[in-house]
């Protein structure tokens, strides 16, 4: 069963998978009047960002990509900006000239790559998502792909160390980013930390492709 929001994603060619919509629907449906500013990193051809635009009726969009495929129309609500995804300070001044100080939801679509994946979480989600926003990560299960960067196979580690207290595991690209903020997840039982505190967000949720941080 399609939700009203994957019509949405078929109606502007947005490509988002089915799942996610109808997790995204889930979410955000009792919310689409009072979302006020969400961003996206990655934007292709622009159908996400009318897609969005659509779906919140009173949300400015901001969309970000390293390359101009996509031009909204001077009446839309959407804007804008030709970058990388981890340039944080031209991102928020995008933002801070429409009088955004922070954002509802800000999903990555962007890299699919480790590294600049972490670096637009770093740079975003504690200052700039609003308590009970929502930060997602798309297709991370591109950290699998031989020919992806930033990618391998999954191989199980060392057998020769396989006892009840070790779990081969896959600590490439972004599936590797996620166990860090698996860690993260738990950090107030994290007994060496250096800083005891909770975690920064209030749960995590984790499906095919698909990460979702619940901020508190």
């Amino acid at each position: 069963m399609t939700s009203p929001l994957h019509e949405l994603s078929l109606k502007f060619d947005a490509g988002k998978d089915v799942h996610y919509c109808k997790r995204y629907h889930e979410l955000w449906e009792h919310k689409r009047k009072t979302v006020t500013a969400l961003l996206e990193l990655g934007i292709d051809r622009g159908g996400s960002l009318q897609m969005w635009e659509a779906y919140f009726p009173n949300a400015i969009i901001f969309g970000v990509d390293i390359a101009e495929y996509f031009k909204p129309s001077p009446k839309s609500r959407i804007k804008t900006l030709i970058t990388n995804q981890t340039d944080i300070n031209a991102i928020i001044a995008l933002a801070q000239s429409c009088s955004v100080r922070q954002f509802d939801i800000i999903i990555d679509d962007a890299s699919h790559i480790g590294l600049p994946t972490k670096l637009s979480y770093e740079g975003l989600f504690d200052s700039h998502l609003r308590p009970k926003g929502h930060y997602v990560i798309e297709d991370w299960g591109t950290g699998y792909w031989h020919d992806w960067p930033g990618g391998k196979p999954w191989q199980p580690e060392d057998r020769s160390r396989e006892n009840e207290d070790y779990f081969p595991s896959h600590p490439w690209g972004i599936p590797g980013f996620l166990k860090q903020l698996l860690d993260e997840s738990h950090h107030n039982a994290l007994r060496n930390a250096t800083e005891q505190r909770r975690s920064k967000f209030e749960s995590m949720e984790l499906r095919e492709g698909l990460c979702i941080l619940h901020k508190y």
